[in-house]
């Protein structure tokens, strides 16, 4: 019962990112069997022999989870807890207590203290494999639970931000567009101003729509590649005299059905338009994909300044190699000075 216990802890474990549990645990003999026991079940595992070191050890890494001895050599335990819980890096790491005291008062003083759980000695390994699963897994439901409410008051924000004032800059530009055409008697002077609110209103309205795409990123896996490219050009545009020539070929639905793929090249390709625009002063930039059931590629060129790609620092190339590395996108990027600069993402489609 024991073992099948255990390997259907191994089993529901398997595919799961090793959590990293600290024990902080004074007993050279318990130190040593936890951390071999944790480390068979595939957990990342720290060990300390004070609670100063301890709290030394999680302020430098904060552990998934924490085993502490409530009774440590001139230390006490429950003090220790409550030093952890003040820290506003530390306060929602789970803590469970290991002790040899098995009386209730003492188990009420450790969960007073901040701790999630108490185990008492000698130890039960499917016990503690057991306690350990229970509160990773309750702290993976609290962790998606605050994301979940992070992502609504974005999508609050973005509500609010289209409802107000995203519409206010429409009315806006409206209204000096028609004034300008409607009234022929206005001034030379006061039409300029006119034309310029306009242009004014519609830049403001383009990088507006940008913005909700940061905030609001799940507007991603509902607008098609071409049109995001689309929409990417347009903002910039209305800021540069540049020329854009937007090219996509075959299958770009089979960009669209990878969400983590799709967003990782898109912000691939708003920070090369960026860097056209802003650095490069180019006169024509080309942004091209190409998808097919098997691979795909995104090229965008410019007749820019150019640079030196390998030691020039900043212009969002380190964001550009970590997004491609994070997504398994082969990246490069070539750029020779007063002749432009290309650069290409390739990847492999899932069959």
């Amino acid at each position: 019962m024991l073992d099948s216990s255990l390997n259907k802890t191994r089993d529901d474990m398997r595919g799961l990112p090793a959590a990293d549990i600290l024990v902080i645990e004074d007993d050279l003999g318990h130190l040593k069997y936890l951390t071999e026991m944790l480390t068979r079940h595939g957990y990342r595992v720290r060990a300390s022999r004070t609670g100063k070191s301890g709290v030394r050890a999680a302020r430098l890494q904060c552990p998934n989870l924490i085993l502490l001895d409530i009774r440590l050599p001139n230390e006490d335990g429950l003090t220790i807890c409550r030093l952890l819980k003040d820290d506003i890096q530390l306060r929602d790491v789970p803590v469970i207590f290991i002790s040899g005291l098995t009386d209730v008062e003492s188990q009420i003083q450790g969960f007073a203290a901040g701790a999630r759980d108490y185990i008492t000695k000698p130890f039960e390994e499917v016990v503690i494999i057991a306690r350990i699963q229970n509160q990773l897994q309750i702290q993976e439901f609290q962790q998606q639970q605050k994301t979940y409410v992070q992502l609504q008051e974005r999508h609050r924000i973005a509500r609010d931000l289209h409802d107000s004032v995203s519409q206010t800059l429409f009315i806006l530009g409206s209204t000096a567009q028609t004034m300008f055409v409607v009234d022929e008697g206005l001034s030379a002077a006061l039409s300029e101003k006119l034309h310029s609110l306009y242009q004014l209103s519609q830049i403001a309205l383009a990088e507006m729509r940008m913005l909700l795409f940061e905030i609001y990123p799940e507007s991603l896996m509902n607008t098609s590649f071409s049109e995001l490219l689309s929409r990417l050009t347009r903002a910039f545009s209305a800021r540069t005299d540049a020329e854009f020539i937007i090219h996509i070929q075959d299958n770009e639905a089979a960009l669209d059905r990878n969400i983590e793929r799709k967003t990782a090249v898109y912000r691939i390709a708003q920070e090369g338009v960026f860097n056209a625009v802003r650095y490069a002063n180019a006169k024509h930039i080309s942004v091209q994909l190409t998808c097919s059931m098997f691979e795909g590629s995104l090229l965008i060129e410019d007749d820019g300044v150019g640079f030196d790609a390998f030691r020039t620092q900043g212009m969002g190339i380190t964001n550009m190699r970590e997004r491609a590395a994070e997504t398994n996108l082969q990246f490069s990027i070539e750029s020779v000075a007063n002749a432009g600069t290309k650069i290409r993402v390739g990847w492999q489609t899932e069959k």
